[in-house]
Order: C-alpha cells, then sequence, then structure tokens
C-alpha cells in the first residue's frame, strides 16, 4: 500500500493510501473530486449512502459531509487495507469486505492489468492475478 501526498485545489484531503496504479489513482480522483461524475448524487442532506465497489474510498470522501451513514462494500483485501486508513476517521462509515452478488459463497475476482489488483467478476481480456472473495446478497446484507 502507498501513502501518497494529493496536491489539488479540489481535492479536500492531502494524503491518502492506496495499492493501484498512479494512473489509475489519480483518473480516479479527478472523476470524483474534478469532474465531479458523483454531484447528482449531492442532492439531499443526511441520506444513506451504499458504495458497492468503494475501491480506496475517494467516493465515501466526497460524500461523507452529506451522508448520515456511507455503508462502504469492497472486496478486493489491497483496496479494503487502503479503505479502511483513508476512513477511519468518519464515524458515519462503515467498511464491509466482501462483495454483493446474487448467490451466497466463495467468487473469483481478477485483476486485468499486471500494475492492478483484482477488481472485477467480469474481465474483458485475460487475467494476470486473482483474488478469492466472500460473496452475500443484498438481502443478507441488509
Amino acid at each position: 500500500m502507498i501513502n501518497v501526498s494529493v496536491n489539488h485545489p479540489k481535492i479536500p484531503f492531502k494524503k491518502m493510501f492506496h495499492p493501484l496504479d498512479q494512473e489509475e489513482f489519480r483518473t480516479q480522483l479527478s472523476e470524483v473530486f474534478v469532474e465531479q461524475h458523483y454531484k447528482l448524487g449531492k442532492r439531499k442532506r443526511n441520506a444513506i449512502y451504499l458504495d458497492l465497489g468503494a475501491n480506496v474510498g475517494s467516493t465515501c470522501l466526497y460524500f461523507k459531509d452529506w451522508a448520515k451513514h456511507i455503508y462502504a462494500v469492497e472486496p478486493c483485501k489491497e483496496n479494503f487495507e487502503a479503505l479502511i486508513e483513508n476512513t477511519r476517521q468518519f464515524k458515519n462509515i462503515s467498511r464491509h469486505n466482501f462483495a454483493i452478488a446474487p448467490f451466497n459463497k466463495t467468487g473469483t475476482l481478477f485483476a486485468t492489468d499486471p500494475n492492478s489488483v483484482p477488481q472485477t467478476f467480469f474481465p474483458d481480456k485475460e487475467a494476470v492475478a486473482e483474488e478469492q472473495v466472500e460473496c452475500i446478497t443484498i438481502d443478507r446484507f441488509f
């Protein structure tokens, strides 16, 4: 896991942990904080958010001041460890290390880039790494 300095006027924190390729990490931060892909999600204060595939917590950090509570679900062990570090101080974020799926059993996450971590159940090219993860249904989660 890498602890990096973040220096951009639209990103409200200075350090963040991640296990990702630097370009992938920069793209994620830009999509969330600079391009504001999730801006429409800020329609109502004190909402309950469900972040499936929470990754390293960028979206959780984006919504933390709007949310009554955020359920951050991340199956990849390395991303989950970074998610914990990046969101540890926020009491309105609960972190869950499994995947939401249509079944209650183990599933396989795949990485298709040698510089990334397993992040997909549906690889679009040959997998270079894989990780077994717990999967549960949305009904079981709630």
